[in-house]
């Protein structure tokens, strides 16, 4: 795998189909180790888990949304620009 591969793994806007479990496989060994401050992952399976349930989250927040109504008033500004 070459950087710019890599770099694709990485880089995708929201929206934009994620990479699949083979690519994830390319990067990674089975016996991959993920941790962050909230989790730890043990396995390339628990991380691809991790991974589908960080999608699942971000469509969440993306598509339950309400709008503004068109006769909102946004909000304004009451401090000075320096």
């Amino acid at each position: 795998m070459d950087i710019s591969q890599l770099r694709a793994l990485f880089t995708k806007p929201y929206g934009a189909p994620a990479p699949t479990e083979q690519q994830w496989r390319e990067a990674y060994s089975e016996d991959v180790v993920f941790e962050d401050p909230t989790q730890k992952k043990k396995g390339l399976k628990a991380y691809l888990d991790a991974q589908e349930g960080l999608l699942r989250r971000c469509d969440d927040v993306f598509s339950n949304h309400s709008p503004l109504p068109a006769t909102a008033t946004p909000p304004s500004w009451s401090g000075r620009w320096a």
